[in-house]
């Protein structure tokens, strides 16, 4: 029952009692003392998946234990109650996370596969994954869950070190985004495996340790003009076309007088980023709060460099790297590139996503030279 929805004439009625949840400890500690009376037999590992799923209740605990029972087996072992329950091995999720720190995309999909293949659910798959990181999240930061078995603790501890706090931030956010989507998804097992992919991903950083300040403008096609409400104040504003009367043809013919080209410096990305701050609320509320956690770096030919250092900013906007170019490209009526580096705070290190001038130079020679002869480097490397 949820008090809060009791009518107050019969609350002030009633003597009201609240029940707490039952620590998994205490749980244990109850069935261990109903077994031995019942002849029953269960191994340590058993009692703490059974008190795990009770969820707080003993009553819970007690129904799972009959159920477990009714398979006729004198011993039960935790091999028994994963079946019984279709609960997912934590083995499955070690095995998992350990390629996904060593970005092995192609194991870690062919041992998806395999969990599927074994019937697992993947709504249960992927709360087991949420709790999982959460777990490592907790052990992160000092805190031992109780939802944690003491033979997985110094597994859950090592694996913890592979993480930041804010990769393990990253992940539980998808994998709730993803569970979200599961229940309305016709190809689930598509949609987790894409965010497998992306938690394989996370390390998935190119360093670029220097930056030249003379950077190219890259060929681009700018988008579609938008039209500007009136209460925008924008500081660069389209002109209007013209039109010409030609004596030969009766039909009137548009054109268009060429714009002065626009170079951007920071001076005009402020004085114009009330504005386009707004624009991005308005489109994208989420990104414009990431934006708070950059700083600009660097800008030239119209080419804007941003740095953060929080990993999660980073992946977040690049994501929507194109729209963001499309908006400030429109803003602005001129084509603009938007880059974003990530620096890590202890290290100093630099991010970039792309590729690095030494992988381009094993690929093409040509190409790296070019880049080279420009004072250039690679923002992002399309696949062949």
């Amino acid at each position: 029952t949820e008090p809060h929805k009791v009518l107050a004439t019969i609350t002030s009625r009633c003597q009201r009692y609240d029940f707490h949840r039952i620590p998994i400890k205490q749980i244990i500690e109850q069935i261990n003392n109903i077994t031995p009376k019942e002849h029953i037999t269960f191994d340590d590992a058993a009692i703490f998946l059974v008190a795990k799923k009770a969820d707080g209740s003993l009553r819970d605990a007690l129904s799972l234990m009959d159920q477990i029972v009714s398979i006729g087996k004198d011993k039960i072992a935790k091999e028994d109650v994963l079946q019984v329950f279709g609960i997912v091995n934590i083995d499955v999720y070690h095995s998992l996370v350990q390629k996904i720190i060593g970005d092995d995309e192609k194991g870690l999909i062919e041992d998806f596969h395999q969990v599927v293949a074994e019937g697992n659910d993947m709504n249960e798959l992927t709360l087991g994954m949420i709790e999982y990181f959460r777990n490592i999240l907790m052990i992160k930061i000092g805190i031992i869950p109780e939802e944690v078995h003491t033979d997985d603790l110094d597994a859950l501890s090592q694996i913890s070190e592979s993480f930041s706090e804010e990769d393990l931030l990253y992940a539980i956010t998808l994998l709730v985004e993803t569970k979200d989507k599961l229940r309305t998804s016709s190809h689930p097992v598509l949609l987790l495996e894409t965010s497998l992919l992306k938690l394989a991903n996370i390390s998935r950083l190119i360093q670029v340790e220097d930056f030249s300040q003379q950077q190219q403008m890259p060929s681009f096609t700018p988008p579609a003009q938008k039209k500007k409400s009136s209460s925008e104040k924008v500081l660069f504003e389209k002109k209007p076309t013209k039109k010409k009367k030609l004596s030969n043809q009766k039909e009137e013919v548009k054109q268009e007088k060429a714009e002065p080209e626009i170079t951007l410096n920071e001076d005009i990305i402020k004085s114009e980023w009330p504005v386009l701050n707004k624009k991005l609320q308005d489109e994208m509320p989420i990104i414009s709060n990431h934006f708070s956690k950059t700083t600009i770096k660097n800008i030239a030919n119209n080419f804007i460099h941003y740095s953060t250092n929080s990993r999660i900013t980073y992946q977040m906007l690049n994501e929507d790297i194109d729209k963001i170019t499309t908006i400030f490209s429109e803003h602005f009526h001129t084509p603009v590139k938007v880059v974003f580096e990530f620096e890590e705070p202890k290290t100093g290190k630099k991010y970039m996503h792309g590729a690095s001038y030494e992988e381009i130079k094993k690929k093409s020679p040509k190409l790296a030279d070019m880049i080279k002869a420009i004072d250039g480097y690679i923002i992002e490397q399309k696949p062949d």
